[in-house]
């Protein structure tokens, strides 16, 4: 059996197979190359990971536990930090309180209770209902004579810690001597009152003037009509008028009715009678009757008749 080759040549069997051949050989030269390609690559790429997981690994676990143990730092700065704010809060609350008590001279004025810190609370304020309002109820805990005042009084000492505080310096001595004035009553009461801001002097002071102004008569304002100057001679007094003496004083008719003509008002002289509204004109058919005073009155003004013109009547008008 022949077969074509690639020019058109014609070959045998045995060149044809021999042909195979050597291109079978070729194509297993390749794929070995190949081979020995990828076995290179891996083994490489094994190298590498072993490197990575051996030796970076021992590097990453360090960056690691460096990162916590920064992490951890911060954590504890910002818990330092909180603690420090918390402190400055309550020292400020205490200061403030402080000023404002210490300004108080009326014994009945409210007092402001300073603020402690406490781990884990944080800016802690005393039980309202175990701390007194004002200073005299802050003064009745120096005889605690009641339960309630004892109870107020322990819960201060123990809220403030004054038995183990340290308000100011005591000389070097005998500890059994320092021991028994902790305990003194007299002493933990000085403590709070110093704690407090309260002065006691300007209460009494207060209190003394309080007492000086209520025992005072208060004084009558002089009223206005008896004020008067120093040298301002008095003034006479008006005399009463008799009945006779007002009749006199009286002006006359003519002269009333003068001042009557001065007012502006609306009068029934300002319409003539003749143009007046009347039932069937019973106004022009009856005689007109003046009376003697009128006619006096008229006379006197200057007036002759009704029909005369009045003063702040229209000028239109006949």
């Amino acid at each position: 059996m022949a077969s074509i080759f690639a020019w058109g040549q014609w070959l045998s069997r045995d060149e044809f197979v021999d042909l195979r051949n050597r291109q079978d050989d070729q194509l297993n030269m390749v794929f070995a190359g190949f081979r020995e390609s990828v076995q290179f690559l891996r083994e490489e790429v094994y190298g590498n990971m072993q490197e990575i997981m051996y030796g970076n690994m021992q590097e990453i676990k360090n960056t690691v536990h460096d990162l916590r143990a920064d992490i951890n730092k911060t954590n504890t700065d910002l818990t330092q930090l909180k603690t420090d704010v918390c402190e400055l809060r309550a020292e400020v609350g205490q200061t403030q309180a402080f000023m404002r008590n210490s300004a108080l001279r009326n014994p009945n004025a409210p007092i402001r209770p300073p603020p402690v810190y406490r781990p884990g609370q944080g800016v802690v304020f005393p039980n309202r209902k175990l701390f007194p309002r004002n200073a005299n109820q802050f003064y009745q805990l120096r005889d605690p004579l009641t339960p309630q005042r004892r109870e107020m009084l322990a819960y201060l000492v123990e809220f403030y810690d004054l038995r183990n505080a340290d308000y100011c310096e005591e000389p070097a001595g005998n500890d059994d001597q320092n021991e028994n004035d902790t305990e003194d009553p007299d002493e933990i009461f000085l403590r709070l009152e110093t704690l407090l801001g309260l002065n006691e002097e300007k209460f009494i002071k207060f209190r003394q003037k309080a007492a000086e102004m209520a025992s005072r008569q208060p004084e009558r304002p002089a009223k206005r009509a008896q004020a008067a100057h120093v040298n301002a001679e008095p003034l006479a007094r008006r005399p009463k008028l008799t009945l006779d003496e007002l009749m006199e004083r009286q002006p006359p008719p003519a002269a009333r009715s003068r001042l009557d003509m001065g007012r502006f008002e609306w009068r029934t002289r300002s319409t003539p009678p003749s143009q007046r509204l009347t039932i069937n004109q019973l106004n022009q058919r009856l005689p007109k009757q003046v009376t003697p005073e009128r006619e006096q009155e008229y006379s006197k003004d200057g007036t002759d008749s009704d029909d005369a013109t009045r003063p702040f009547t229209s000028p239109r008008e006949p």
